[in-house]
């Protein structure tokens, strides 16, 4: 009863707006590398913007912009102005993946807000689902329940000191699950313990899209993709948002 109180407690956060982080969430975000604060600063603007407010001014970076070469007579191009991103770019989190792509992926599978709980028990902006939380690490002896909407959910207790209070309080969290989750099939698609619809690639599907698929609904749900009137709208419309961005 006590995993299913704290799953009870997880559905009242639904559609929230971040919740304060308390003195303890803080001294866990303080250790953080860069990459993860700007994480936080990132998805902050996206919410920002999601609650109609103003993002923090753009910075752009320079070192990101192409340098021209010198004309015939040697004379040095001007200065090249750099192109303001809408949100700032992230530290690609997979081998192979530019910033500003893996920046662009990130932003897609931001579905939710960063304390939400949806009705199928998907936690965060990410909406991870306790059985990947379990893969991950982040929860243990997850089962199948019946939730209070009457369907059958997953649930599971948080391994400590992670808490459902700190992970629906923590951006960066939610990013650095997420981004360990993406690296893990990447790694599964690689060396074919994941298989692809039909034993193959169908036409058009980018690994963007293949990893799309699996945030959303797993291994089988990319297996089966090519069963088209059987997709959930939802993933459909993640993949084709998704797909193609590397």
């Amino acid at each position: 009863m006590r995993v299913q109180s704290a799953y009870l407690r997880g559905i009242a956060l639904a559609g929230a707006r971040p919740m304060v982080v308390d003195d303890e969430d803080d001294q866990i975000l303080a250790q953080d590398d860069d990459t993860e604060a700007v994480a936080t600063t990132a998805v902050a603007d996206v919410d920002a913007v999601d609650a109609g407010g103003t993002p923090a001014p753009v910075i752009p970076d320079t070192a990101l912009q192409p340098v021209p070469a010198p004309d015939d007579a040697g004379t040095p191009p001007a200065t090249v102005q750099p192109v303001a991103r809408a949100h700032r770019v992230l530290k690609s989190e997979l081998e192979g993946v530019s910033d500003e792509a893996w920046t662009d992926f990130a932003l897609a599978l931001k579905t939710a807000q960063i304390g939400a709980v949806s009705a199928s028990n998907a936690y965060g902006m990410f909406e991870l689902k306790p059985r990947r939380l379990a893969d991950l690490g982040l929860i243990r002896n997850v089962f199948n329940t019946r939730g209070p909407t009457n369907r059958m959910v997953w649930v599971g207790e948080w391994v400590p000191p992670m808490t459902q209070k700190k992970f629906l309080s923590s951006p960066t969290e939610q990013y650095k699950a997420m981004a360990k989750s993406m690296n893990d099939y990447v790694a599964r698609l690689r060396s074919g313990s994941i298989p692809r619809p039909d034993g193959g690639k169908p036409q058009g599907m980018s690994l963007s899209g293949a990893l799309a698929i699996l945030h959303r609904c797993g291994p089988s749900g990319l297996k089966t993709w090519n069963d088209e009137p059987n997709r959930f709208p939802e993933t459909a419309a993640l993949y084709q948002k998704a797909n193609g961005i590397f």
